[in-house]
């Protein structure tokens, strides 16, 4: 099984190596390696209108899209953003569908930084609009989960859309629950992808807020075994893999 996190050899300046070190793997894939990512929930898109005597609508959005390398010139790497799809929903009913296409550029001088722009077709049932969204150049997080805040340049007092988008790579894993009993999980996953960790987010937690969780963790030639007390009343577990 081929992996997508892949090893980085780009010469950095010792400023950049520790940020880098910290980015997704799966960021830093190679160009015939392109990367799918998946929108985590809690992303939203913002449809505004300066003139309306309502708030902002907060549509709560899911999707994907798949990373390429394109072209790597000191100190920057310039990502395409392909085949992005989405759809987004208003008080749980669906409210507009779209795809889209981009750029996103990582690098710097001084610190790790991205920005990131977008082209995207959206129809809300009404009409199709098609707009182009710009993102300011930020410090990059250092965490796998990816942000995509962007804002629409070319929108009107009446409609513009704005995102805010949290993105996490899709990978290859291959992994299982062995038991999970009144007071233990435990849970194994193929030796290739590497150690990883166990992560638990409380009932109704926003999309960020997973911590750690105490494991005991056991490596075979064929896969790793984990176990960990289970915590709480309820709540979401996942692993985390530490290559990423």
């Amino acid at each position: 099984m081929k992996s997508n996190r892949t090893k980085f050899g780009t010469a950095l300046s010792a400023g950049l190596v520790a940020a880098w070190m910290g980015f997704p793997q799966a960021v830093k894939a190679q160009a015939a390696e392109p990367v799918r990512y998946a929108l985590l929930p809690g992303s939203v898109m913002v449809d505004q209108c300066a003139v309306c005597d309502h708030a902002p609508l907060l549509e709560s959005t899911t999707g994907s899209f798949t990373l390429r390398l394109i072209d790597r010139t000191f100190p920057n790497e310039v990502y395409a953003i392909e085949g992005l799809v989405f759809q987004t929903f208003l008080g749980g009913i669906p409210r507009r569908s779209g795809t889209g296409s981009g750029t996103l550029v990582l690098g710097g001088d001084f610190a790790l930084t991205q920005s990131m722009e977008l082209e995207v077709q959206s129809d809300d049932g009404i009409g199709v609009r098609i707009s182009h969204l710009k993102s300011a150049t930020t410090i990059a997080k250092t965490v796998p989960d990816f942000r995509m805040q962007m804002q629409q340049t070319d929108g009107t007092m009446i409609h513009s859309l704005n995102t805010d988008w949290i993105a996490e790579p899709q990978l290859e894993a291959k992994w299982r629950w062995v038991s999970v009993g009144a007071t233990e999980g435990v849970v194994a996953w193929d030796a290739s992808l590497g150690s990883a960790s166990v992560q638990r987010r409380a009932p109704g937690g926003a999309s960020e807020e997973w911590t750690d969780v105490k494991t005991a963790v056991t490596s075979g030639p064929v896969e790793f075994i984990g176990r960990f007390p289970l915590t709480g009343s309820g709540g979401l577990y996942r692993l985390r893999w530490s290559s990423r």
